[in-house]
């Protein structure tokens, strides 16, 4: 075979491995919005005169809050946390009361102790046996501060090791300036801002248990009798929890939820806290006046049509398709609200047939992410032998 022979081989031969070879991968390009306002301008809300405080609603986080806030001391807010790790640690379900407790005399001396200091206390007896349900709530209800470090010894075996988990669970809600010294809140050194509270709140409403619980106008402690609620504006103006706080010479706390009709869809749950009143009936005005504005804010909007386009796919030979949602997404949303957006695309190799995953746009709205699946909605067209020939890769 002569020269000429032996480059028609060798180009047959080129020509044939990179007519086989794999296709490029298609590359998709996002078109929803990465990032957009929705709703409207922001409410004026009626922010208290002193003090701090924010708004937000069950699972969309913190909508707005007053602006320049510093830490402040919490109180009987910190007693959420203290339920929060307790049932992390020592889950229960609906209708169920848990394993029982006998009260030590160690117990009864501690409330003993902190009731000749002032402290909020609920009565307990050597020998007495008080369910995990029980002892949750008379923590929340009644507010007992002997009631978090008896808790706080049983879950931990110490108060400083169950520190410790509250405030490692403070980190994994992403309350960043939130700092817990002790279970009950009797420490100026538990600290933390309204935006925090209102996050703590929302996971404290997110369980069924402690958000029932939070919602008692009172409770029955065996040989004691009903102990009311600290929290008297349950039951008023939509409210239906969660928790007060009140320490010497710090103010007032309240973190609040109410049920709110919603345009356009089902009541939203709306979550509030006030730090750093004067007193409890001004963080109770406060709250209240808080939910009377911000009830009419929200409303339910669509934010992904399925079958919308959000994406197109383009090949390496200059075809293009699309990626379109595969289901729809509506959400609760408050005016003024940024809506951010992000295509996190599979690796998607030609060719392509229609319907094939291609990957999730990640709606992220206050700190919370909705991932929807997307999908082709046609498939690619193949590359000409000419192009298949011409582009060795």
């Amino acid at each position: 075979m002569g020269v000429a022979g032996v480059l028609v081989v060798l180009f047959l031969a080129l020509a044939g491995l990179s007519y086989a070879r794999p296709l490029p991968s298609l590359v998709a390009s996002q078109i929803y919005p990465a990032a957009v306002t929705w709703g409207g301008s922001a409410p004026a809300l009626p922010w208290p005169a002193q003090g701090e405080a924010a708004i937000g609603v069950q699972g969309q986080g913190v909508e707005a809050a007053t602006a320049n806030v510093t830490p402040q001391p919490m109180a009987s807010l910190a007693k959420v946390m203290t339920a929060l790790v307790v049932l992390h640690d020592k889950p229960l379900t609906i209708g169920a009361q848990g394993p029982s407790l006998t009260i030590s005399s160690g117990d009864v001396q501690t409330y003993l102790d902190e009731q000749s200091q002032g402290d909020y206390v609920v009565p307990l007896q050597a020998g007495e046996q008080l369910s995990e349900y029980q002892l949750l709530q008379a923590l929340l209800i009644p507010a007992g501060d002997n009631i978090a470090d008896l808790l706080a010894d049983w879950v931990s075996g110490s108060e400083t090791a169950f520190v410790a988990e509250m405030n490692a669970e403070a980190k994994r809600l992403d309350l960043v300036s939130t700092h817990f010294a002790d279970a009950s809140g009797i420490s100026s050194s538990s600290v933390s801002i309204p935006a925090d509270m209102v996050a703590m709140g929302e996971a404290a409403m997110a369980n069924p248990v402690l958000a029932g619980i939070v919602g008692q106008p009172s409770m029955l402690m065996p040989d004691i009798g009903t102990l009311p609620n600290f929290d008297t504006a349950i039951g008023q103006d939509g409210i239906v929890g969660i928790k007060t706080g009140i320490l010497p010479g710090s103010g007032a706390a309240f973190l609040f939820a109410g049920s709110e009709p919603v345009q356009g869809g089902a009541p939203a749950l709306v979550i509030g806290a006030v730090l750093g009143m004067p007193d409890q009936n001004s963080a109770f005005g406060a709250a209240e006046s808080l939910l009377a504005a911000s009830g009419s804010q929200p409303r339910w909007d669509p934010i992904v049509s399925r079958g919308q386009v959000v994406a197109t796919l383009r090949t390496a030979w200059g075809t293009t398709s699309e990626l379109v949602a595969s289901r729809s997404l509506s959400l609760l949303i408050w005016p003024d609200t940024v809506v951010r957006a992000h295509l996190l695309p599979r690796h998607i190799e030609a060719p392509v047939a229609a319907g094939a995953p291609g990957g999730k746009l990640v709606i992220a709205v206050n700190g919370h992410s909705y991932a929807l699946p997307v999908s082709t909605v046609q498939g690619s067209k193949e590359p000409t032998a000419r192009w298949r020939l011409l582009h060795v890769r």
